[in-house]
């Protein structure tokens, strides 16, 4: 792994993370630096953050399954 692609990963995950708790898909923020740092294509980009989000918004869903509405 170059180390252009550590920062990225280390970014990826920490801004992912970041804009999940604020309650937003963060595609906006995943494309750019997929393209950036792991030299993706666009439309491969837009693929991985579609899948990045669907794992967190299932995720999301499986830990607030009991949770009561207020």
């Amino acid at each position: 792994m170059l180390p252009k692609e550590l920062i990225g990963l280390v970014l990826f995950a920490t801004l992912k993370a970041l804009s999940i708790l604020a309650g937003l898909g963060g595609g906006g923020i995943a494309v750019p630096i997929v393209m950036a740092f792991f030299m993706f294509e666009t439309k491969a980009a837009v693929a991985l953050s579609s899948f990045t989000i669907l794992i967190s918004t299932s995720a999301s869903f499986v830990v607030n399954w009991n949770e009561r509405h207020p």
